[in-house]
């Protein structure tokens, strides 16, 4: 019997990253970008519900100020994944939380 491999590679994954903070989005692509990610979307919260064209594999998401829209993005993304397809991986972050 022969070892399956599974390689993946950054630089072929796509990468949404959503957040309502200019800085943060080009903060967080420096860093996914010196790991060699390449396939890289910016967009506010409101805009990244009406985008198409890109399938993101990893979502970077603060759902602040409005945590409503930001679970619905997700819920709305993994909806229009094909069955087959893996769901994307979602990391969700926030530096402003309700006390």
């Amino acid at each position: 019997m022969g070892k399956h491999e599974t390689t993946f590679r950054f630089q072929d994954a796509a990468v949404l990253i959503v957040d309502e903070n200019a800085g943060f989005m080009d903060l967080t692509a420096q860093v996914l970008m010196g790991f060699g990610f390449r396939k890289l979307e910016r967009r506010g919260l409101k805009h990244a519900q009406t985008a198409a064209g890109f399938d993101p594999d990893l979502i970077i998401l603060d759902p602040f100020p409005d945590l409503e829209a930001g679970l619905r993005l997700i819920e709305d993304h993994r909806r229009r994944q094909s069955a087959n397809a893996p769901p994307a991986v979602v990391i969700v972050v926030t530096g402003h939380t309700p006390r």
